[in-house]
């Protein structure tokens, strides 16, 4: 055998190897091809109702809607605003309801005799009336009479708001005679006014 012939026997059996080798699945690559291809069919929309719970529309508001909204807006400002309101009212009466008038001012004082003439042993009530401008505080006075007698000091308490207050001496006679009697009142703080008031006694046999 020449070489020749060696040469031709082993491509001949090579062909034969090829022809004859058991494909295996397992051993066959798989070439994928990629591109275009056929578009897949457009998903259908969704209805309004699922797209209103998934969020992917917001809902159109009818006038009822629109006016519980407005309503609601108002009621949220309703609490502030009153708390606002009330915080300026209690300054106010703080600053100027408050100021000048907690002071308390006596303005005007009168007195006046329960009678003209008393009589024997009788007893004359005098009453001073004063007008104040409506402030807290105590009066202090003194009734003077005009037979020399001077009162201790004396002080009257007056609330906020009170307009008027009254002062009573009573004065007792006895005895026969005849006198022309006075009584003065005299108010020594907050402020000084003086009033006073005449009558007569008189007791004869």
């Amino acid at each position: 055998m020449t070489d020749e012939t060696q040469r031709l026997d082993d491509e001949t059996q090579h062909l034969d190897e090829t022809r004859h080798l058991d494909v295996n699945p397992d051993n066959v690559e798989t070439y994928v091809h990629f591109g275009p291809g056929v578009p897949a069919p457009a998903a259908p929309a969704p209805d309004r109702a699922t797209a209103l719970w998934r969020g992917n529309i917001s809902p159109t508001p009818t006038p009822e809607d629109a006016a519980l909204a407005r309503r609601r807006r108002t009621q949220r400002w309703i609490l502030p605003l009153t708390v606002l309101i009330l915080v300026i009212a209690v300054l106010i009466y703080y600053l100027w309801g408050r100021g000048p008038s907690d002071t308390l001012v006596v303005t005007s004082v009168t007195v006046q005799p329960s009678a003209m003439v008393v009589g024997c042993n009788g007893t004359e009530r005098l009453t001073a009336e004063l007008a104040t401008n409506g402030g807290s505080g105590s009066v202090e006075y003194q009734w003077l009479r005009s037979d020399g007698t001077v009162s201790d000091r004396l002080s009257q308490s007056v609330a906020q708001g009170t307009r008027h207050v009254s002062l009573v001496l009573e004065w007792s006679f006895d005895g026969y005679g005849a006198m022309d009697a006075t009584a003065t009142l005299s108010v020594l703080s907050p402020q000084t006014h003086r009033a006073a008031a005449s009558f007569t006694y008189r007791c004869i046999k």
